[in-house]
């Protein structure tokens, strides 16, 4: 029996994503004393997640139509979990500059503030691991990872 076999390695991606992010929350609450996205549900992180995607491509806060068939759910499943992270601080509703009836979500200032620190924590780690499994492993890794993103998200 293969090692591949005894050890899927989707488990082993599971794993390493778990442990990179209990490295994040852990550090991030020795440094900050604050994690405002450890009471989230996974779903709620995923939507946090699309807007920040989103937005880090120079775009503005989502409409919530696109934002509810980006996470493919329901517009009113949406809305309510939009209600819920703007009570808790974690997203903001702004009006829409270009059409006064339209409301454009984004991620609260505290909690860009807390995704740049725990970027900028994983980016230090992940370097003290390329020094140690070298460049040219790293980078290969971080294509299988594109690769496999790519494939997952065409075959919704």
């Amino acid at each position: 029996m293969s090692n591949l076999q005894r050890h899927p390695i989707w488990k082993r991606h599971f794993k390493s994503a778990a442990a990179l992010g209990d490295y994040s929350t852990r550090e991030l609450s020795r440094r900050l004393g604050n994690d405002p996205i450890s009471n989230l549900t996974q779903r709620q992180i995923r939507m946090v997640m699309i807007i920040r995607d989103h937005t880090e491509s120079g775009r503005p806060g989502m409409l919530l139509k696109e934002l509810a068939e980006k996470a493919e759910v329901s517009p009113s499943s949406a809305s309510t979990m939009v209600n819920a992270l703007v009570r808790k601080g974690i997203l903001e509703r702004r009006n829409c500059p270009e059409d006064r009836r339209a409301v454009r979500i984004s991620l609260s200032g505290p909690l860009q503030s807390y995704l740049l620190a725990s970027d900028q924590l994983l980016n230090e780690k992940l370097a003290g691991i390329s020094s140690i499994i070298g460049e040219e492993r790293m980078r290969c890794w971080s294509e299988v990872v594109d690769i496999i993103i790519r494939e997952l998200e065409t075959t919704r």
